[in-house]
């Protein structure tokens, strides 16, 4: 990833939904790991998504393909 994000002094906020809390957890790192990103949140189904976003909207999604 780029810092592109903090080169304008905006951090892109990310929220990620995958049903499994170990790729929730990588992903998280990875993220964090660049200063121009930050996790939002994270979620493990949908509906725990749509609430999070009907309060606060990412500027980006990480979404599982398939969730049970």
């Amino acid at each position: 990833m780029s810092n592109a994000g903090s080169a304008k002094g905006k951090r892109y906020r990310v929220l990620i939904v995958d049903d499994s809390a170990s790729v929730r957890r990588a992903l998280t790192e990875i993220i964090e790991s660049d200063p121009g990103f930050e996790v939002m949140g994270t979620a493990g189904d949908p509906y725990v998504a749509a609430e999070r976003i009907s309060r606060e909207v990412p500027d980006v999604m990480i979404l599982d393909i398939e969730m049970p």
